[in-house]
């Protein structure tokens, strides 16, 4: 079974996330915030990321860049990194796409289409 982390301060967010990505098959961990995401990233790295943009005290794009540093000390394919954001300014798109991510997926989103965008990546 595929293994996806996702991270999202929003408890609300994380169970609906969570319950959709498990009804298709996926065993799927959580996080509150990028510290966390961290912690649980020490030990092994998922299939695939979903992460939420703007968290306090660490960014979605700042986990990001760490877990391309991880990536690499680990010398492991980059993992596939989904962000899922209300924002949808430009400058973020630019910033997404200059940090190598997957997908930028604008919240609120229809889970079909979170389903398809992991199906493209895993």
């Amino acid at each position: 079974m595929k293994q996806i982390l996702l991270v999202d301060d929003n408890a609300d967010n994380r169970e609906n996330f969570a319950e959709i990505l498990e009804m298709g098959g996926y065993n799927v961990k959580t996080a509150g915030n990028g510290q966390q995401a961290l912690n649980l990233l020490a030990d092994e790295l998922p299939d695939l990321i979903l992460c939420d943009v703007q968290m306090p005290g660490m960014s979605g794009f700042e986990l990001r860049e760490k877990v391309s540093e991880l990536d690499k000390q680990k010398n492991k394919k980059a993992v596939p990194f989904i962000f899922l954001s209300a924002c949808s300014e430009k400058p973020e798109l630019q910033l997404a796409e200059s940090l190598g991510v997957s997908a930028y997926l604008v919240k609120p989103i229809e889970p079909r289409l979170v389903i398809e965008a992991i199906k493209n990546f895993i």
